[in-house]
């Protein structure tokens, strides 16, 4: 089979390897999409670092079961993967925290991932209802990984209390999927992105909502959030984020960015305004069910995020149009 492997001193390759075989309580998979996520692109950039030399890179996949040796998965099925690994006994673990597990094993890192003709699926992921039935398009129901973490980052702040509006930083394909998950609940939605084509996709997709170019735009307009969402990393805005925050507004940074980039924020801003600032990282198998749930019945909205699908040979061409921003999400499919 043919698999996009990553090495350090190497880069990406693309492989023929022989098929893998199965273990027991293990499936495989042929993939049908794996999109690319911006982690994908750190990885290759050196900015994140991978637990496996060579792994076969793509977390964001889904496939067709075309053998399995676990009781609970029937060849035939059409699934979507869970990404992670983990281990059930430390202390996030516990605490039923498992995206946040101390010695988790993540595909396209430590485990060979989606960018590839054939995949297997681990024992572990399962055991924990990873291997989750999908009703979509192939290029559609890959995206239910990166869908289970928005519902996890909404469902995250919006337990934290009620709220009137929402403020989405960034309208790339995670911001836009905040936009399509938080209509439903919050009519009053604000976007904020410098590129002018992504806030009219945003505006495609929910025809209300306010437009920005800068958060320092929108500073001037005295606006103020109860909700806000961090979907592009914006370490030097921090200051004005806080200012854009309403008296107990809940702030999440959902976007990560490079471990040696600081923010230096006036801690007042949280004090006297009582500011609720987290993050939230990755998704749970909770989540990602229901992620698996809900990408069929976004399957039109979802559409318009996909603007690119590659076949593997075009892997190059398929991450140097994501890096350059000309598309939003791109999907390379391996078994055209």
């Amino acid at each position: 089979m043919r698999a996009l492997k990553f090495y350090k001193d190497k880069g990406l390759v693309l492989e023929e390897i022989p098929t893998p075989e199965l273990k027991d309580g293990e499936a495989l998979i042929k993939v049908k999409a794996c999109s690319i996520c911006g982690s994908d692109l750190r990885t290759i950039k050196g900015l994140k670092q991978v637990k496996k030399d060579g792994v076969i890179l793509g977390h964001e996949v889904c496939g067709e079961v075309i053998d399995s040796r676990h009781p609970d998965v029937m060849i035939g099925s059409n699934v979507a993967v869970y990404p992670s690994l983990f281990c059930g006994k430390c202390s996030p673990c516990k605490k039923g925290y498992y995206n946040l597990c101390d010695n988790k094993l993540s595909l396209g890192n430590a485990l060979d991932g989606g960018f590839a003709e054939y995949m297997v699926v681990p024992k572990g992921i399962i055991d924990v209802g990873g291997l989750v039935k999908v009703e979509a398009l192939s290029h559609i129901a890959c995206l239910t990984e990166p869908l289970a973490c928005v519902i996890h980052s909404i469902e995250t702040l919006l337990s934290l209390g009620n709220a009137e509006n929402a403020l989405i930083l960034g309208a790339g394909p995670l911001g836009l999927m905040h936009l399509i998950l938080l209509r439903q609940k919050i009519k009053d939605i604000t976007i904020v992105d410098r590129h002018k084509d992504r806030l009219h996709k945003a505006s495609s997709l929910y025809n209300s909502v306010e437009r920005f170019e800068s958060v320092e735009d929108l500073a001037n307009q005295k606006a103020k959030f109860d909700l806000v969402f961090v979907c592009a990393f914006a370490a030097q805005e921090m200051n004005t984020i806080l200012k854009l925050t309403n008296p107990k507004g809940k702030i999440n940074l959902f976007a990560g960015g490079p471990w040696n980039v600081y923010a230096r924020i006036i801690p007042n801003n949280i004090h006297y305004s009582e500011i609720i600032l987290t993050g939230t990282h990755s998704t749970t198998p909770k989540d990602f069910r229901k992620a698996a749930r809900t990408v069929s019945q976004l399957s039109e909205e979802l559409e318009q995020i996909v603007t690119h699908k590659f076949p593997l040979e075009k892997f190059r061409e398929a991450f140097k149009t994501y890096e350059t921003r000309k598309g939003l999400k791109v999907v390379i499919i391996p078994n055209i």
